[in-house]
């Protein structure tokens, strides 16, 4: 390579292997690896999962840890929303079939204290729940240009480390999106939850990694999200879920 020219014929692409959630639908929608068929995250695959308050966003990324850590992958959660009680408190609820060696929660804001950690302690994949509180530099949190600034720190930071990366985005109670929107252009792919009565229906409209606009269809028990069968969706009601979870 000569003044940043690189031959193009030098460029050794890397089709790696997938990591399942061990939840098919969204192995599914994450995608797949062409070579070996496998599917799920990619090493270094930055995911950005958004949705109304009350969707079941910490819910799903708590069963995709749990599940991890039960093939020996490392997660590293870090929590900006709750107490790591009331996380723990969640994770009971839905079965708690945690490897405790596997998994750290940290209850952490800041961009560069939580890099540090996750430099440190090199987890298979990492959680940021959410971005919205994470702190950059003097910007305030949640603001367009802290939401631009952490996701491209986190995006680069997952590049360059190979780790692969959950971030919670919201959208706010009157239906704002503008959070989702600045973040979207910084990751790999894009995962909105929807509450449907008792459902939740699960929709990848961005995936650099794979096929977009897959959807994946869950229902809301007292132990979490359970898959079922695809169906059409239903016309969106004020009936609240089995139980409201965040």
């Amino acid at each position: 390579m000569k003044n940043g020219l690189i031959d193009m014929f030098d460029i050794e692409t890397d089709d790696t292997p997938r990591t399942s959630t061990k939840i098919p639908g969204i192995d599914k929608v994450l995608g797949r690896n062409k070579v070996d068929n496998s599917a799920g995250f990619a090493d270094g695959q930055i995911i950005m999962l958004h949705g109304d308050p009350g969707a079941g966003k910490s819910t799903l990324l708590l069963q995709i840890a749990q599940n991890l850590t039960v093939q020996r992958k490392t997660v590293l959660y870090v929590a900006g929303e709750e107490d790591v009680e009331q996380i723990k408190e969640r994770a009971d609820r839905i079965g708690g079939k945690f490897k405790r060696q596997y998994i750290r929660f940290m209850r952490n804001t800041d961009i560069d204290s939580i890099l540090d950690a996750v430099e440190e302690m090199r987890p298979d994949v990492y959680i940021i729940d959410s971005i919205q509180k994470v702190k950059v530099d003097e910007y305030t949190p949640g603001s367009a240009t802290a939401l631009r600034r952490a996701s491209q720190e986190f995006m680069q930071f997952s590049k360059d480390e190979k780790i692969a990366a959950f971030i919670v985005v919201h959208v706010s109670r009157d239906g704002d999106f503008s959070g989702p929107r600045e973040v979207e252009h910084n990751v790999d792919t894009a995962i909105s939850i929807k509450k449907y009565k008792y459902e939740r229906v699960l929709h990848c409209s961005k995936n650099r990694m794979g096929d977009e606009n897959l959807k994946a269809y869950f229902k809301m028990t007292d132990k979490g999200l359970v898959e079922v069968e695809e169906k059409k969706d239903e016309e969106e009601t004020d009936e609240e879920p089995v139980e409201e979870s965040k």
